[in-house]
């Protein structure tokens, strides 16, 4: 029978399903790593600093690199925040209350009776 999926996509999935990891393994794989973050803290700290390095000066050499992508992706932004997020909201609230007003209308109807 076929589903369409790739043979050799099963059998990886056969074969990382009858992989083992032993209590042990476990355990030394976290000590490996615990004797690297005692014996280099700082190598730690650098990366992450050189992380959010990049991402905080990303929209100056993007400002810097590709201009017109830039201001179209921050046009995008803004329509995004005043008009699309703000559609939404009201779609949903009118759902919420329309649903309510039903459940009031119900509940009203119960009553009656």
């Amino acid at each position: 029978m076929q589903s369409g999926i790739p043979e050799e996509f099963i059998e990886n999935l056969n074969h990382i399903s009858n992989l083992s990891i032993t209590n042990h393994q476990l355990e030394q794989n976290i000590t490996e790593i615990n004797q690297e973050l005692r014996d280099n803290p700082d190598g730690i700290w650098v990366k992450l600093n050189s992380w959010a390095t990049e991402i905080l000066e990303a929209p100056t050499a993007s400002k810097e690199k590709l201009p017109f992508v830039f201001l179209i992706l921050q046009i995008i932004f803004l329509i995004g925040t005043f008009v699309i997020v703000p559609v939404a909201q009201d779609l949903i609230k009118d759902k919420v209350l329309h649903e309510l007003n039903l459940k009031e209308k119900a509940l009203q109807r119960t009553q009656k009776n």
